[in-house]
């Protein structure tokens, strides 16, 4: 049952955070919208930009703590890997305002008090956290760094988890003369309160033969027991209003400070569990891609490989028919250029792939071997440079 109830909450806090991610790219599309507007508008005094600075710098910190939430809580890897990218270009982008309003105002302090009354925000709104994937993924290398550290201590013998603190030794003489001094301040305190007992005493004993003399008056008494209760129910209302406003200030911590409460202690759980679902997670989509590309290459590969055998095929017939009529005429040398930087073009983006590159090799392999007969120079790359031309990327994809 508690794991069915963690699930459902997981349910609906991933509806939450992907809301809020929905929000916040809004807000980000909005901002990208009033920024360029207002590149388009003339520029006037040195208070009416910095306003501007400062009001776009507020609400970027805004969208930045959004994405961050978002992004260590969402589970969906396709999902990250997109809000990582925004995130990133967020924070980018507020180094780049934080530094035109250094430049501008020519220092590191700004007072945004106007700007945070006007968009309803508190101080600590502005507090710029660090992101939690900046030690999730260098807990290894964090994890290192302690290790050696710790052994670099521990060899030049300053371990400090070893290391002990030995206590001063004193005479015996000195250290009996400490302990009468405190056995005779003990003794005098208790002396001092025996004898405050006997002096109540006795001054009790004093008013009861001078009011069994007088009378008992029943007003006088009621009249002071009222006055000590009421003195008692102020100076504690006082005191519970002294530490309230200590509170305030924050001078002192709430009552249930050291506390922590069961919805708490939920939330943390829920957190973990979803740490764990993203690696879980993580893990299964590389693993997914690795597989996917291999069936791709297994099902797609040798209809890939028949379109590019056509293509080529074609490509190598077209030129071969272009050259020959394209020696004594401006027309065909032109022509010629535009089919060596179509071949240019070809090889420049199907180089990126290396499983492409080597298949075109093989593939133009016999054509290249037959190299074309003698022409004029030409200033683009030709037909007959094509064996350069591969060479370059199939050198960089052997590498």
């Amino acid at each position: 049952m508690p794991r069915v109830y963690e699930e459902a909450q997981g349910s609906a806090e991933s509806q939450m955070y992907n809301k809020m991610w929905h929000q916040t790219q809004e807000a980000l599309n909005s901002l990208l919208d009033k920024e360029s507007q207002n590149i388009t508008e003339p520029r006037r005094s040195q208070v009416f930009i910095f306003q501007t600075l400062a009001t776009f710098y507020i609400k970027y910190v805004q969208i930045f703590r959004n994405l961050e939430n978002a992004y260590d809580q969402i589970v969906h890897p396709q999902k990250r890997i997109l809000i990582r990218k925004v995130l990133d270009g967020v924070m980018g982008r507020i180094l780049e305002l934080k530094n035109e309003m250094v430049n501008l105002e020519l220092t590191e302090f700004h007072y945004f008090d106007d700007i945070l009354q006007d968009l309803k925000l508190a101080p600590e709104q502005l507090d710029i956290p660090i992101p939690k994937y900046f030690l999730k993924e260098k807990l290894e290398i964090i994890k290192g760094r302690e290790k050696i550290l710790a052994q670099i201590l521990a060899d030049s013998g300053l371990d400090m988890s070893e290391l002990k603190y030995p206590g001063k030794s004193i005479p015996l003489e000195e250290a009996i003369k400490l302990i009468q001094i405190a056995e005779r301040a003990r003794q005098g305190r208790l002396r001092a309160i025996f004898m405050k007992q006997i002096f109540l005493r006795e001054y009790r004993a004093k008013q009861a033969r001078l009011l069994g003399e007088k009378g008992a008056d029943v007003g006088a008494a009621a009249l002071h027991i009222q006055k000590v209760w009421r003195g008692f129910c102020q100076s504690k209302k006082t005191e519970k209003e002294r530490q309230e406003e200590m509170v305030f200030l924050g001078m002192n911590p709430p009552p249930l400070f050291d506390e922590v409460s069961a919805t708490i202690i939920q939330a943390e759980k829920v957190t973990c569990l979803r740490n764990e679902v993203q690696i879980k997670h993580e893990e299964d989509y590389k693993e997914a891609m690795v597989t996917i590309k291999g069936d791709l290459k297994v099902v797609e590969g040798p209809d890939m490989k028949e379109n590019l055998q056509d293509q080529i095929r074609h490509w190598f017939i077209e030129c071969s028919s272009t050259e020959d009529t394209t020696h004594s005429t401006s027309r065909g040398c032109q022509e010629t250029q535009s089919s060596c930087l179509c071949a240019s073009a070809i090889i420049t983006l199907l180089y990126r792939d290396h499983v492409l590159v080597h298949l075109l090799l093989l593939l133009a392999a016999p054509w290249l071997a037959l190299g074309p007969g003698p022409r004029a120079p030409c200033s683009e790359p030709c037909p007959g440079h094509l064996r350069e031309t591969v060479t370059a990327p199939a050198a960089m994809g052997t590498e």
